[in-house]
């Protein structure tokens, strides 16, 4: 069985605090994703979607005092 400090060596990443490992390993899958055509289509489709409902707050929401006053 290996021990930690030869864990430790042969993978430095450990050494890191735990929210930047996780960090990291959330931003390289979603760039591996993104980089698929399934994840252009997602992005695509959340583009839209969030283009598609800030019309629609545009166009159904009254205007805010701060917005009345410009």
């Amino acid at each position: 069985m290996m021990g930690l400090d030869k864990m430790e060596e042969k993978l430095p990443v450990l050494q890191k605090p735990a929210d930047k490992r996780t960090r990291a390993a959330v931003s390289g899958g979603l760039s591996t994703v993104m980089g698929t055509r399934l994840g252009q289509m997602a992005s695509s489709g959340v583009g839209l979607a969030l283009s598609r409902s800030e019309s629609w707050v545009e166009h159904n929401l009254p205007l805010s005092e701060r917005e009345l006053g410009q």
